[in-house]
């Protein structure tokens, strides 16, 4: 009887110890399941951001930026510095970029392009046809943006024709957006175009402040104004597909016609 009531105890024993064993091997693969996904998902999101991410390019203005008027031609120029960033890891081409101008008082409306890129010299000097003076610039070119790299520099803003009714007169406050048009590579075809994020354009608002009677007498013979930004529309992520909501004020209304009468007035 004590025998038999012994070798049961045993039984029991070891079938309990069988019991621990095949459930420590089972939170061990599962715990070995759960490693192996994190780091299969961890080699994907790195792969992802190395390679596969598409260019993702951001476009920066600073606070000032000109405008002058070429004597060649007579056109309106604005003078923009501008940072673009590459924030993907594929390279990105700006191929064009575009700056729609709006005059809030009159509401005259142009778009003008990139024609040109200076550096320093270019504010050296002023343009005087008649001396057949010019200064310096060279036409723009695409610009390439490796991944995770950026650009920095000055380019002028032509329009395309010549017109005798002014965007900028004078004195006042002028809505700004800039588009920039890009080139993506497509090296894996048909996931690039898939994956390819939209660009949003960035809107501001540039004031110019009061100016010399001999505005236009300053504009004929080369000079430069400044133009001071002081709104800008908040950074927004890059979409896939979808079109960017329209930029709001910072004040959250927009104004009138006759509120910027009367403010026009009131600078008089």
């Amino acid at each position: 009887m004590f025998r038999k009531a012994g070798k049961t105890a045993q039984d029991l024993m070891e079938q309990s110890t069988d019991a621990v064993l095949q459930s420590n091997q089972y939170q061990g693969g599962r715990f070995a399941a759960l490693a192996s996904g994190f780091a299969i998902l961890f080699s994907a999101v790195s792969l992802y951001q190395t390679v596969l991410k598409q260019a993702s390019l951001h476009i920066y203005i600073p606070d000032t930026l000109s405008y002058t008027r070429d004597p060649y031609g007579a056109f309106e120029v604005f003078i923009v510095p501008v940072s673009i960033v590459n924030s993907g890891a594929q390279d990105g081409i700006v191929t064009s970029l575009r700056l729609e101008v709006t005059n809030r008082q009159t509401q005259v409306k142009r778009v003008f392009f990139s024609n040109y890129s200076v550096d320093g010299t270019y504010f050296s000097i002023k343009s005087d046809y008649s001396k057949k003076l010019k200064r310096p610039k060279k036409p723009f070119a695409p610009l390439p943006v490796t991944g995770r790299g950026n650009f920095s520099g000055t380019l002028l803003f032509y329009p395309k024709a010549f017109s005798a009714k002014r965007v900028l007169g004078g004195a006042g406050k002028y809505d700004m957006k800039v588009t920039m048009e890009t080139t993506p590579l497509e090296d894996l075809g048909v996931l690039d175009r898939v994956m390819r994020p939209r660009l949003s354009p960035v809107s501001f608002q540039a004031d110019l402040p009061k100016i010399s009677r001999y505005f236009e007498g300053q504009m004929l013979s080369g000079g430069t104004v400044r133009l001071f930004r002081t709104s800008l529309s908040k950074a927004k992520k890059p979409r896939y597909g979808k079109p960017q909501a329209k930029p709001v004020p910072e004040n959250g209304k927009t104004e009138s016609k006759g509120d910027n009468a009367l403010k026009s007035q009131d600078a008089e």
